[in-house]
């Protein structure tokens, strides 16, 4: 199966998050915004180069607005209402973020080597129901990252940094850009495979079974084809965010 084209990925993805030491989950929290800088008009910062970033998250999807099947949980300081233009608050939040993304991708990396690996105890749908057991916490970290992602937009307009600028211009304006890039990956990288879950839980809840959406999956060779173009896809666009997750953390 082309699946197997994914096991350079997985390798370079575990790479990519190995110097990082994992962070423990924090709660999950329902509320799910994507933050909006009206007037801001900052172009779009360009891909990197020879990595395709995820997709923009669609605004339209409004079951990225709450996932209800989660229940609130406080939080101590929740960076929606810390004080991000405090640089040493910014930074600890940048940092949290940063490694609970890297750890909520180590988990995500197993199942994908596995599916990889290919075989008949693959199974399909084994990323999908892992997206939907995930929803509440990608969620917590949506909202974190768009609140960051915000942050740095307001501090690229306070000390005159053009975003979409190179990443790799020494000083203050490259590691600005960096941050930014990296809170926006991340928010659209968890939305798509927030999307993914709640797409699996509005099946189940239309009464179709699990062997029902497996069997779908594999039915005929362009849906199998299709089904690992998505994952190799969608595991690139997670390595970009785990590679520029690394860069703010001072890996290579």
């Amino acid at each position: 199966m082309r699946v197997r084209a994914l096991a350079p990925l997985v390798g370079a993805l575990l790479g990519a998050i190995a110097c990082a030491p994992s962070a423990a989950q924090r709660p999950s929290v329902i509320e799910v915004e994507t933050t909006r800088f009206d007037g801001v008009h900052y172009p779009v910062p360009s891909a990197l180069p020879l990595m395709v970033q995820p997709p923009p998250s669609p605004m339209d999807d409004a079951r990225l607005a709450s996932t209800a099947t989660v229940p609130p949980i406080a939080l101590p300081l929740p960076v929606a209402t810390a004080d991000l233009h405090n640089a040493a608050i910014r930074d600890r939040e940048t940092e949290m973020l940063t490694r609970q993304y890297l750890h909520w991708v180590e988990q995500m990396y197993r199942i994908v080597r596995q599916l990889s690996a290919g075989g008949a105890m693959a199974d399909p749908l084994a990323l999908r129901k892992w997206h939907a057991d995930a929803v509440g916490e990608m969620g917590q970290l949506i909202e974190e990252a768009a609140a960051l992602e915000g942050a740095f937009v307001d501090l690229a307009q306070d000390v005159g940094v053009d975003l979409a600028g190179s990443l790799y211009e020494p000083g203050r304006a490259g590691r600005v850009r960096l941050l930014f890039r990296m809170t926006a990956c991340v928010r659209r990288d968890l939305a798509e495979r927030t999307r993914d879950g709640l797409d699996y839980l509005d099946a189940r809840r239309r009464g179709l079974e699990d062997a029902e959406l497996r069997a779908a999956l594999v039915a005929t060779p362009a849906q199998i084809d299709h089904q690992t173009d998505a994952l190799i896809r969608q595991t690139s666009a997670t390595l970009t965010c785990a590679q520029l997750a690394g860069q703010t953390l001072g890996g290579p």
